[in-house]
């Protein structure tokens, strides 16, 4: 990010620590219907597992 000033800047990090696969309840199952143009919507189910494996 600069600021108005271009002398004046913000240093931005990442946070490593954090991430998606540590900080999420994944696991679980999922229900959707998925919009279709010729039906009434296609039903799909996945299943997510604690060990980062899923199943469609």
């Amino acid at each position: 990010m600069v600021a108005a000033d271009s002398s004046d800047h913000t240093t931005m990090t990442a946070d490593t620590v954090h991430t998606s696969q540590n900080s999420l309840d994944w696991p679980g199952k999922y229900e959707a219907t998925i919009p279709c143009a010729d039906c009434e919507g296609i039903k799909t189910n996945i299943t997510l597992k604690m060990t980062i494996l899923s199943r469609l």
